[in-house]
């Protein structure tokens, strides 16, 4: 599948959905004079595509190319997405942990998959429509990078991989560097992300001057493979045969306080659907899914101390030794806050927080940052609570 090898040019394989993001990325490198092939992922099939899998955004996708005059292509990966992503989203949900489904589609799909996708299309890069960057680290940071005899775009560009970084998003409230932290620093020379330092606003505007079908395409929210019709419940019942077990809420007592449909309903932190009434309010604290209960009290009531992560993915070094402190966010849109990084000798990390934290869940992801530098991150696996 490889028809890369070999090859020099400045091809590059724009990952369109079907939204505006991804077709004025391709706009963007079309005018900055790479030779640009839009391709579209089908996921899902027809009955379960979300808006950025339907047919309709596909079709975006390929109009967008023919104003553009670059080739589109389809490729089939429900098989892959369905076996990585979905799979994965129902096995921890029902492990009582809570999965984010966008970080594992990216960690399989769109930073791997994507890329043999790319060398198939015999293109040298991969551009998604994410609002992120990657650049060089600052000079004084690195010794000069010679050329040597010989050097080709492609050698050369491979040599100075470890110099380059992933950083935010320019337009911070778009920024999407939360779920791209899991891209490897080998894969960082090869992806693009065009979108990186403009808005949102200015995507728009862009898409608009061009006459890009995508201009007003709503944006998704959630992932894909979640509508009302297809929530959790379905996904759980879809691809085990059997629906979400039934049992308790208590207290962290262990007192019962009532009963709930399926623990894959809840999450840390969730307030709303415990039908638990009286009193003051309770959130859910911890899920215990070896018995199937869902443990609910008060805010503040189960402090925590720190985390340990799996599955870490360290962009820049120095980080992990010596007490330096970085900001980490524990999920999308979380307000950052303050820990230090912690190598364990067992393996993985554990991320120990300047003050008592609450409501993480593992499955989630936490991501580390210097400023505007992503530092890296990993999965949240266990929880350290705050003694007393």
């Amino acid at each position: 599948m490889d028809r890369l090898a070999g090859t020099e040019n400045n091809r590059v394989a724009v990952a369109m959905s079907g939204g505006v993001d991804s077709s004025v990325a391709a706009l963007l490198l079309a005018r900055q004079g790479f030779e640009v092939v839009g391709f579209t992922a089908k996921l899902l099939d027809g009955e379960e595509g979300g808006k950025c899998c339907s047919l309709d955004a596909a079709y975006r996708a390929r109009r967008s190319c023919g104003m553009l005059g670059v080739e589109h292509v389809t490729v089939n990966l429900e098989e892959e997405f369905r076996a990585r992503v979905i799979q994965t989203f129902v096995d921890e949900y029902r492990a009582g942990r809570t999965p984010n489904p966008c970080v594992d589609c990216n960690r399989f799909i769109k930073f791997d998959r994507f890329l043999k996708v790319a060398d198939w299309l015999g293109c040298r890069f991969l551009a998604t429509g994410h609002y992120a960057r990657i650049g060089l680290r600052p000079r004084e940071t690195f010794a000069p990078v010679d050329k040597r005899v010989g050097d080709t775009m492609r050698s050369g560009r491979e040599r100075v991989a470890n110099l380059l970084q992933l950083l935010r998003g320019a337009d911070r409230e778009k920024d999407q560097s939360y779920f791209v932290a899991v891209i490897a620093r080998e894969q960082m020379e090869r992806v693009m992300f065009p979108c990186g330092d403009i808005t949102k606003q200015e995507a728009r505007v862009l898409a608009a001057e061009a006459g890009l079908p995508t201009v007003e395409a709503r944006e998704s929210q959630d992932a894909c493979f979640l509508t009302a019709e297809r929530d959790v419940e379905y996904w759980v019942e879809r691809l085990t045969g059997e629906p979400p077990k039934r049992g308790e809420i208590v207290g962290l007592n262990g007192e019962k306080l009532g009963e709930h449909a399926g623990i894959e309903r809840f999450t840390r932190g969730q307030r709303r659907g415990l039908g638990v009434g009286g009193g003051p309010p309770l959130y859910v604290v911890d899920l215990e899914p070896e018995n199937g209960r869902v443990v609910a009290g008060e805010a503040g009531s189960r402090p925590i101390s720190h985390i340990t992560l799996a599955h870490v993915n360290i962009l820049a070094e120095g980080y992990t030794r010596g007490n330096r402190e970085v900001m980490v966010r524990t999920r999308y849109r979380q307000q950052e806050k303050r820990a230090v990084l912690e190598e364990l000798e067992e393996g993985g990390l554990r991320v120990r927080f300047a003050s008592p934290q609450e409501f993480i869940s593992p499955g989630q992801w936490c991501v580390f940052y210097d400023r505007e530098l992503v530092v890296g991150c990993g999965m949240i696996d266990r929880i350290g609570w705050a003694a007393g």
